[in-house]
This record gives structure tokens, sequence and C-alpha cells, in this order.
């Protein structure tokens, strides 16, 4: 329902706020100082850091509402052939970042640019397409719902 999306949205930019405004004090008191010290220094969790994550972490939970509606249409096919080309990109465009400036800031933003442009907006329209299609479908249920 709209509703259940609107809420895990809502939950999702909430959650990203809540990162960038209290993150850099709260991680490492809840994962503890090794947080800190245990990742080389190039891949620091500062507050462009935690921007960058709470934008994919957002629009991560956006696509994967998304993706379970468009796999629950019966569309697996062809949401495996959006997430293998989703994939292809982010390596394309993440693994020379990581090879030159290992800027774990620009990874993120990489990932939420490639999502945002790929199937942050083909899963909800696969979803809507067959959903129409399954509506308007006069044919019997599969599963009956008297009891046999």
């Amino acid at each position: 329902s709209r509703k259940g999306r609107f809420g895990v949205v809502l939950f999702a930019m909430l959650t990203g706020v809540g990162l960038v405004l209290v993150g850099p004090w709260a991680l490492p008191l809840w994962a503890g100082e090794e947080l800190k010290t245990s990742v080389p220094l190039s891949f620091t969790l500062d507050s462009h850091c935690l921007l960058a994550f709470s934008g994919y972490f957002a629009i991560h939970v956006w696509r994967h509402l998304n993706q379970i509606l468009a796999l629950g249409v019966g569309q697996v096919k062809a949401v495996s052939r959006v997430v293998i080309m989703e994939t292809s990109l982010v390596c394309a465009f993440a693994i020379p970042v990581l090879y030159w400036s290992r800027d774990l800031s620009a990874v993120y933003l990489i990932m939420t640019i490639v999502i945002a442009c790929v199937s942050g907006w083909i899963f909800p329209s696969i979803f809507k397409t067959h959903r129409r299609e399954i509506l308007n479908d006069d044919s019997e249920p599969v599963l009956s719902e008297e009891p046999a």
C-alpha cells in the first residue's frame, strides 16, 4: 500500500538524519573504539561519509521495497537483469575510486546515484505495469478461497 511504502521511506530518511546528526558520536559508542582503529585511516566515518551513507541507505531501502514488489508480481527475470546491470555499473565506477583514492564517501555517492538512475525508477515501473495486468486479469485465481 502507499501508506506502507511511505512509512518505509520515512523510516529510511529519519534514520539517515539521525546517522548524520548523532552518528559521529553514537557509532563509536555503539560499535566500540575499534570501529575507528580497525580500518585504514583513508576509510573515515566523518560527517560527509555518514551523509553519503544516509543517502545510499534511503535509496537502497526504496529500491529494495520496490524490488520485493516487482518480484511479488512475478517479474523474477526482469529483476535479475536489472540487478546484474546495476551491480556491473556500481563496480565499474566504484572500483577505480577505491583503487585510486580509497574515498568511502565517493563510493557511497556512486552507489546512491547508480541506484537512483537504474533500479530506483525501473522497479516501481515494473511493479506498476504488472500490477495493472494482474488487476485486469479476469481469469480464475490459482488458489481458490473456498476450502476443499
